[in-house]
């Protein structure tokens, strides 16, 4: 089945800007989007550590809801990191794999529609031959997409959010994905732009408006714990620390024995890293710990 391509409908007292910033957006309750934004405006360097440390699964999250599900970031941590090699992970620890393949495919080199396509159900994937000759602002792009995808699979929201972020990273010449529209896109919109009740256009300005203002602070935040964790390196003398402390740069959390040391050097190392205040565990437990740059939740 090929997907044929719509128009995003048009709301008519709320016509969007397409120059990727918002002054005064009217919303359908009568209210007013006032802060301006630009999608460009985050200093490179904060985007590559962004990149880096993403927020994957705070990302699931956002999708497992919008399927009813109920676990958490901790819940999805747990899945993951703690299932033995070939264990299945479940549809939160799935949800996860898929956001992490994502952000790990650049949206502007050759072949990354086949890596995309692999990652979507079957139906939804006949829509990505189509993504990459889309043509306007990137926000433009990215609520034609949410409109054609929730349009016909009004089920697949993951799919679709997965599909206008990889779509808006493109359109802006990012090499990664980020979840900005899925951690930042309403249940609510979602659902309307599914029903075609809302202008997809004014959503996406409204979720990016709250991207843009959360990720600077959260990419300058990890910036500077990155930092401190690299500035402790040369106080670490167990062989593969580097690369430990490297791992922890690349990943959300890590349980002691995914360190490249034997098991009670790296046991000592994480408690190290908690003492010296650059790394927390995560989880609270006695056993079974998790390890992380980022806040626990």
């Amino acid at each position: 089945m090929r997907l044929l391509r719509r128009k995003a409908p048009r709301h008519p007292r709320n016509p969007a800007p397409e120059k990727g910033r918002v002054k005064s957006v009217q919303k359908q309750e009568g209210q007013k989007i006032r802060k301006p934004y630009k999608i460009n405006q985050i200093p490179r360097p904060l985007w590559d550590f962004a990149f880096l440390c993403w927020d994957e699964p705070n990302a699931a999250v956002a999708c497992l809801k919008l399927e009813n599900r109920r676990e958490t970031a901790a819940d999805i941590r747990d899945a993951v990191c703690l299932a033995r090699p070939g264990e299945a992970l479940g549809p939160a620890g799935d949800m996860f794999l898929a956001w992490r393949k994502l952000a790990r495919i650049n949206p502007t080199a050759s072949g990354w529609k086949d890596r995309v396509t692999k990652l979507l159900p079957g139906p939804v994937a006949e829509a990505v031959p189509e993504i990459g000759s889309f043509v306007g602002s990137p926000v433009g792009q990215a609520a034609q997409v949410l409109a054609i995808v929730l349009g016909q699979f009004p089920r697949q929201e993951a799919a679709a959010l997965m599909l206008a972020d990889l779509v808006l990273a493109r359109a802006v010449g990012w090499d990664r994905t980020m979840p900005l529209l899925a951690a930042h896109l309403s249940r609510k919109d979602v659902r309307m732009i599914s029903d075609r009740g809302i202008e997809p256009m004014l959503c996406v300005h409204r979720a990016m408006v709250a991207a843009c203002d959360g990720v600077i602070r959260s990419a300058a935040d990890q910036s500077r714990r990155a930092e401190k964790l690299r500035a402790i390196a040369p106080k670490l003398r167990a062989k593969g620390s580097d690369e430990a402390l490297d791992l922890f740069l690349r990943h959300d959390a890590l349980m002691s024995g995914a360190l490249p040391l034997a098991d009670r050097a790296a046991r000592r190392l994480c408690d190290r890293l908690v003492e010296l205040g650059v790394v927390r565990e995560l989880t609270g437990r006695p056993t079974f710990r998790l390890y992380g740059v980022k806040h626990g939740k």
